[in-house]
């Protein structure tokens, strides 16, 4: 595995750190089907819904104005969901690694919709998880009676826009080896710890006290099974554990500090019910990073 210093991803933090973007601004979702036959109508509307309202819950704590279409789709071959932006967007290199952020980040930054009116994300739903998600009535306030033996639709669509947005990348999700000479945000501050991969960009460290645990073998996750590292992330929104039905999951301070590190622009305070205040870092924080980070690509 490549491991190049750490002035590499200052220069790519520094190309984010020159594009402004506005607080506070407006994030919409606008969600499609990729349904020809129609067998999944009956769940359209309310994973649309859903979809639609979690995307704007992350978007409240971000900067930066964007219009966000998701195509969903439905696959017999999965066992949950997955997420992804449909593109990327240069971020800037070090003439070795190039940086490329995730599209929607992209957009949100720069107000450039690289794929104009193609879909802006993709949600994939495994046919078989379908019956096991429910779906809230009160998107604003997240009070519906919740079944203990249901699985939290809102949850995890919050899950997917964590992928959508940030938590995504090129690394062998299993070794974190790199192929290619370019990188995401996310994949330049993994890096080797306590036998595992962790995340150790300066935000996130402060906040959690130290390199935060990725799930080993799914490393665009976080935490592990006890008495793995980071077992105490498994309540955590981007969770690499399986979601337990009957429990609801929220976008953590953790998952923004991440965010944040990877050059999204967070909005503070953050008012996320059940979290604590965000410890913020400037630019000239990532000064202090005395770590070598996974140069993958």
């Amino acid at each position: 595995m490549m491991r190049p210093a750490r002035s590499n991803w200052l220069l790519c933090v520094a190309v984010l750190a020159s594009i402004s973007c506005p607080a506070g601004a407006e994030f919409t979702v606008g969600v499609g089907f990729n349904d020809p036959a129609g067998s999944f109508a009956s769940h359209h509307g309310s994973i649309a819904a859903t979809l639609a309202a979690a995307g704007q819950r992350w978007g409240r704590h971000l900067g930066g104005s964007a219009h966000i279409d998701v195509r969903v789709e439905f696959d017999p071959t999965i066992t949950t969901s997955t997420g992804r932006s449909a593109t990327s967007g240069f971020v800037g290199t070090d003439g070795v690694t190039s940086f490329f952020e995730q599209g929607v980040a992209y957009e949100l930054r720069t107000g450039i919709d690289l794929n104009g009116p193609e879909p802006d994300a993709f949600v994939t739903i495994g046919t078989g998880y379908l019956g096991s998600l429910w779906y809230e009535t009160d998107l604003e306030n997240r009070t519906g009676n919740l079944p203990a033996d249901r699985v939290d639709a809102y949850s995890v669509f919050l899950h997917e826009f964590g992928h959508i947005l940030a938590f995504n990348g090129w690394l062998d999700a299993v070794t974190g080896a790199a192929s290619t000479p370019y990188l995401s945000p996310f994949d330049a501050f993994v890096a080797p710890s306590g036998g595992g991969l962790a995340f150790v960009g300066p935000e996130a460290m402060s906040l959690f006290g130290g390199p935060v645990p990725l799930t080993a073998g799914n490393l665009y996750h976080l935490g592990n099974e006890p008495p793995g590292p980071g077992a105490e992330l498994g309540s955590d929104l981007m969770t690499g554990l399986t979601f337990l039905a009957g429990r609801r999951y929220s976008l953590s301070d953790l998952d923004l500090a991440i965010a944040s590190d990877v050059g999204l622009s967070v909005v503070r305070p953050v008012p996320e019910p059940g979290s604590v205040v965000l410890i913020a870092l400037g630019i000239a924080g990532l000064a202090t990073l005395r770590r070598r980070v996974t140069s993958p690509r």
